[in-house]
């Protein structure tokens, strides 16, 4: 059984300091979702188009100083 909610509808998503990056993500950018007692963090289309193209400007060495800084910090939720 999966319950998918909001990042910031997620008791979870505020508990602890490993998650205290949530709060810096725009209302609906991922949702959560629990699969067999595991959080997966599902990115919103919007967030995937732009992940998307940040990494063709990445690979064709087109990136600006805000556009690296935002390429990591969605490469980062795949850390958290």
């Amino acid at each position: 059984m999966s319950h998918e909610t909001s990042a910031f509808g997620s008791p979870a998503a505020f508990g602890g300091d490993s998650f205290v990056w949530v709060h810096a993500l725009p209302d609906g950018a991922v949702s959560v979702e629990e699969i067999e007692g595991t959080l997966v963090l599902r990115a919103s289309q919007k967030l995937q188009e732009r992940f998307e193209n940040l990494l063709a400007k990445r690979k064709s060495g087109s990136l600006s100083a805000d556009e690296r800084e935002a390429y990591q910090a969605i490469c980062e939720l795949d850390d958290a």
